[in-house]
């Protein structure tokens, strides 16, 4: 078996989901070459719930998609909304 050819410009994704009426707090971890993926990963584990998305560890943003019109509701993170506001 030959070795497995990585993509080093992939970047480190986790989507963090917590307690609510849809299911239990769960973590999603991939690496991917763009925050698109995150989108694409949420699509199919996270419908109507709301996923905080980070790159690399850092906060990117958190998302909700709704379950019935499959739209997405995209905001900053908590971290970037508050120092936007104390501006």
């Amino acid at each position: 078996m030959g070795k497995r050819w990585v993509d080093q410009s992939n970047n480190h994704y986790c989507l963090k989901l917590g307690n609510d009426h849809l299911g239990d707090a769960r973590i999603i971890e991939f690496d991917a070459s763009g925050a698109h993926s995150a989108l694409l990963i949420a699509g199919r584990h996270c419908r109507g719930r709301k996923a905080d998305v980070f790159e690399n560890g850092h906060p990117l943003c958190s998302v909700v998609s709704d379950p019935a019109d499959g739209f997405w509701v995209i905001m900053p993170p908590v971290a970037q909304s508050v120092a936007a506001i104390s501006r």
